[in-house]
């Protein structure tokens, strides 16, 4: 050893233990009197520094003092003579190897690395070779390196448990679950080791409390990937914050029942088992996508919905939850309460990844739910996603947290509800009219636009089907949205054949079931084997929005003129397109025409509208003579309107093109017309109810619409009005006067595609 190398005043290096892991594989051990100065570590081979993988750990003594451990794999020039040394990056010698090197390191020696540590510390160390070192070192599949993992165990003196297999995943993975004591913790960590491999398994392992289980005792699952291992017994190693517990078993997968089996039986998954599953297929699904989707869909579908928890009723406090939903800005609870003596202080999400708590002062209000006590109140929290919190794609455990600190479960989530699915029970929350603006704002809102964001991007088509021969130079292109009401589709076809001039229309129907697209299409074989002419289906993701797939329609037209004609909307006579493209042919260039809608009396359901102030003093858009007979005066002739209805219309295709097509980001189409109407307005268009053609409305007993519930509404008036506060204003300056006295009666906004709904005049 060079004595230049030493710090000046600073004692002499430690003596340093060499230990082979591997052939390759080293471990450098050497203890120093108090905690050393952290710093960057270089190991030195005959005066060069050894350029490899390294990985470094610092324990402490039970005395006093630290024992460091760096752990490198040397593939390099043979080891000098002289030793092995460890340097800083000054090139202080910290520690070096007192005896000449006699051509092999020391045999690993599991009694002299765990010597002199107290039980936490010599957990510590266990950890660190056999969770840090296989995955930094790659010595995973390395026999070696497992025979020096096992004399570790052994030297622990840890007495081996079962653990039970409990179903097979996506063909390699055993979801097992095992008993741990409680003060392991459940923030854990595992490895699983065979007879020639150690691997991590699949997510961390998920720990929860058991009722059944005696005190002082928890369940832990976990999902095992088990392509490397043999069918005979491997170790399970759960690391806790302070404690190792080391379970063994059996897996073989062939003796294993299939998930969609075990969730089946009379068996009741225990929380550990459903966390861990879903929180595994969550992971998989982001390495395997095709196969953890189709087996997340048959679970959602198949598995037993975990046994609601509610507060016990009594006069002091009662609490359930709504619903909890998974969302792209977090975790969106909905619960209700009954707390006369202001015992809650907060409510919490605890994962596996963590806890987040929010206070229930900033909750937003809510009506209860029907089966609520009546003296409870309603309300929503939105667990922000990302950070330390609680993650929306995992299951987690919904808590009251009460001022003095204790806690009272309420329920688990979140419900496995996505995209559509989950927009939908969101939007059908119920709301009072006071507790409108902070609940949409606090909370309710940023989950509904990112979920409305991510609606927005499934919009290409999944398939595209033509039916017979397509006109070559069309004169117009109708789009029409379907689904699977045969009755409707026939009629379509019907009124087509008897259509003039069909041959020059372009026919684009649209379907966003593709779960229906076989018999869909079965159906428009039929149908044009009986009627004739050609036409096109674009089926459209199940995710997808009505107004994405009228977009990605029209983008396949090539007439010069488009018409939408809606679901559920039948026009009166064949001639319908010819007297809409005379109305549009006798305005302005830049027109957009639309006819007026009829209920199955023959009053009016739609024929323009205008804009007003509503009941508060806001902007709204009113329909124009809804509930009015089809013979009113001011109906005789064409009429400019600031907003037409595209339930039946007709515009140029280059002023669609040019205005961009429908909006995506509306929940309804009430107020998605007026922003395409707006937009023709920017691109100084006009728009106009013509005289006829007269359509009529099929539907009036299907189910309200989730795009026309109280919360969609609300969030369209308020990104409308912010989008098109100086189109509101022109529309309705010659429409209504700011209210006086008594507050402007508004008409009810009516989705675009489901019933209307008839008013009296």
């Amino acid at each position: 050893m060079d004595p230049s190398n030493t710090m000046a005043g600073a004692s002499a290096p430690a003596a340093l233990q060499v230990y082979q892991l591997t052939r390759a594989a080293l471990l450098l051990v050497w203890d120093a009197a108090g905690v050393p100065p952290r710093t960057r570590l270089v190991a030195m081979n005959g005066g060069a520094p050894i350029r490899t993988r390294f990985i470094t750990t610092r324990l402490s003594l039970a005395g006093h003092g630290s024992r460091t451990v760096l752990a490198l794999v040397h593939h390099g020039a043979p080891l000098d003579a002289a030793g092995l040394s460890v340097r800083d990056l000054d090139g202080h010698v910290i520690a070096h190897e007192e005896e000449a090197w006699r051509g092999e390191p020391l045999p690993f020696d599991a009694a002299r690395l765990l010597s002199g540590l107290d039980p936490s510390q010599r957990i510590a160390a266990a950890r660190f070779v056999l969770t840090n070192c296989p995955a930094v070192l790659q010595l995973s599949h390395n026999a070696d390196y497992v025979v020096c993992c096992r004399e570790l165990l052994s030297e622990l003196k840890l007495k081996a448990q079962p653990f039970a297999p409990r179903a097979r995943v996506a063909d390699s993975y055993v979801l097992c679950e095992c008993v741990t004591p409680k003060r392991l913790g459940q923030q854990l960590s595992a490895v699983v080791m065979g007879g020639n491999a150690i691997a991590r398994p699949l997510g961390t392992p998920v720990a929860c409390p058991d009722p059944r289980l005696p005190a002082g005792l928890q369940r832990v699952a976990v999902l095992l990937d088990t392509s490397g291992l043999e069918a005979a017994p491997i170790s399970l190693l759960i690391f806790g914050k302070d404690g190792l517990a080391w379970r063994s078993g059996t897996v073989d997968g062939s003796a294993v029942p299939a998930v969609l089996d075990w969730l089946a039986g009379p068996e009741q998954p225990s929380r550990a088992a459903r966390w861990c599953l879903s929180a595994g297929l969550t992971q998989l699904a982001n390495e395997r996508p095709a196969a953890a989707q189709r087996l997340i869909h048959e679970i959602e579908a198949l598995a037993p919905p975990a046994a609601a928890a509610s507060v016990s009723r009594s006069p002091a406090l009662n609490a359930g939850l709504t619903q909890a939903i998974a969302t792209p800005a977090g975790l969106l609870v909905q619960a209700w309460l009954s707390d006369p003596h202001d015992l809650v202080g907060a409510i919490a999400a605890t994962s596996i990844s963590g806890r987040k708590t929010l206070p229930i002062d900033g909750s937003a209000i809510l009506p209860p739910p029907p089966d609520a006590p009546k003296s409870s109140r309603g309300f929503a929290a939105l667990f922000p996603a990302g950070g330390d919190g609680t993650r929306p794609e995992t299951p987690c455990q919904i808590e009251l947290i009460l001022r003095s600190g204790h806690t009272i479960e309420i329920g688990e989530g979140p419900e496995p509800l996505r995209g559509a699915a989950a927009l939908d029970t969101i939007l059908k929350t119920p709301l009072q009219a006071g507790a409108i603006p902070p609940a949409v704002t606090a909370c309710i809102e940023p989950a509904v636009r990112a979920l409305i964001g991510s609606r927005m991007a499934a919009t290409t088509p999944l398939a595209v089907h033509t039916f017979g021969k397509l006109p070559r130079q069309p004169r117009a292109g109708v789009v029409i949205p379907i689904d699977a009401d045969r009755a409707i589709l026939a009629a379509h076809e019907g009124l087509s054949a008897a259509m003039p001039e069909r041959n020059g229309v372009e026919r684009v129907y649209v379907l966003i079931r593709p779960d229906e697209e076989a018999a869909t299409t079965a159906r428009l074989a039929d149908l044009q084997a009986c009627y004739g002419g050609g036409y096109r289906l674009v089926v459209m993701p199940g995710d997808a929005d009505g107004a994405s797939g009228l977009n990605a329609a029209a983008a396949l037209i090539s007439a010069p003129v488009l018409a939408f004609l809606g679901e559920g909307i039948i026009p009166e006579a064949a001639t319908w397109l010819d007297a809409l493209l005379h109305a549009l042919a006798i305005g302005p260039v830049r027109s957009l025409v639309a006819a007026p809608t009829l209920y199955h009396d023959g009053s009016i359901a739609a024929a323009g509208a205008d804009a007003a102030f509503d009941a508060l003093g806001r902007w709204e858009i009113r329909n124009r003579y809804a509930g009015f007979p089809r013979g009113y005066p001011a109906l005789v002739k064409a009429a400019a309107a600031p907003i037409a209805a595209t339930g039946c219309c007709a515009l140029p295709r280059v002023l669609f093109e040019a205005v961009g097509g429908f909006a995506l980001d509306y929940l309804g189409w009430f107020h998605r017309d007026a922003d395409l109407a707006a937009r023709v307005w920017q691109a100084d268009g006009h728009t106009s109810v013509a005289r006829e053609p007269y359509v009529i409305a099929l539907r009036d007993e299907v189910p309200q619409a989730a795009g026309d519930s109280a919360l969609a509404r609300e969030l369209d008036r308020k990104l409308f009005e912010a989008r098109w506060r100086s189109f509101i204003e022109a529309a309705g300056a010659a429409a209504c006067d700011p209210p006086r006295g008594q507050p402007t009666a508004v008409a009810k906004a009516r989705p675009r595609h489901s019933r209307p709904r008839k008013r009296a005049a």
